[in-house]
């Protein structure tokens, strides 16, 4: 797997999109499902470009042009939603202040093929912008990505602003600062941390049976 995470930084560096769809091309003949190229492969060859970065081994624009091929591979990652007559709608969006949108896609990818409408509102989203979305789409989840601890007083204020909403969505944190740090003291008693795409994807499945059988 270190092979593949080794070749995948190489690829996400030098942002050529040939080269991009070639490795995707060469895991899916492995046998990889999209959940594991994301949270095993994709997550820490992204997260090596960064040590990079932080290291001063790669520049600035390195580093974005390695986001954006990261984003390529992702879009041609995903694939055509499970059908279903009337999808549940998750809202998802990163904290105001936090840039790192690849993990909230990767959350997309995996929201959309268990069926469900995603409204993805990207970075830097203003708390009272996503107050306002909420209201208007009524959303059963709302997906909320932080990876800076300084970040955390914005996230304070969103929860309480959301806990508001007359239709009572369910909050989702996740994020590179959930993965390392456990936030339990930091949110509401209510909201839900996820640590990696895994146990995302386990708790959509719970979900998703626990509203099959309120619906019995």
């Amino acid at each position: 797997m270190q092979a593949l995470i080794d070749d995948l930084s190489k690829t996400l560096l030098s942002g050529n999109w040939f080269e991009a769809e070639k490795w995707l091309d060469g895991v899916r003949q492995k046998g990889l499902s999209p959940l594991h190229i994301q949270e095993e492969i994709i997550r820490p060859a992204m997260y090596k470009v960064g040590v990079l970065w932080e290291k001063n081994q790669i520049s600035v624009a390195d580093e974005h042009l390695a986001t954006i091929t990261a984003d390529y591979i992702l879009t041609r990652l995903q694939g055509s939603p499970a059908a279903s007559a009337k999808k549940p709608l998750a809202m998802l969006f990163c904290l105001e202040g936090e840039e790192h949108y690849l993990g909230l896609k990767m959350t997309s990818t995996i929201f959309k093929a268990a069926g469900w409408d995603v409204k993805m509102l990207g970075s830097n989203l203003p708390i009272d912008h996503a107050v306002y979305f909420a209201r208007k789409w009524k959303p059963e989840v709302i997906g909320i990505s932080i990876s800076i601890s300084t970040l955390l007083p914005n996230l304070l204020k969103c929860e309480e602003k959301l806990m508001k909403l007359p239709h009572q969505p369910l909050t989702l944190i996740g994020g590179r600062l959930v993965s390392f740090y456990n936030l339990e003291e930091h949110v509401n008693h209510d909201t839900i941390l996820v640590s990696d795409l895994f146990e995302l994807e386990d708790w959509i499945k719970s979900y998703s049976k626990g509203k099959e059988y309120m619906e019995v």
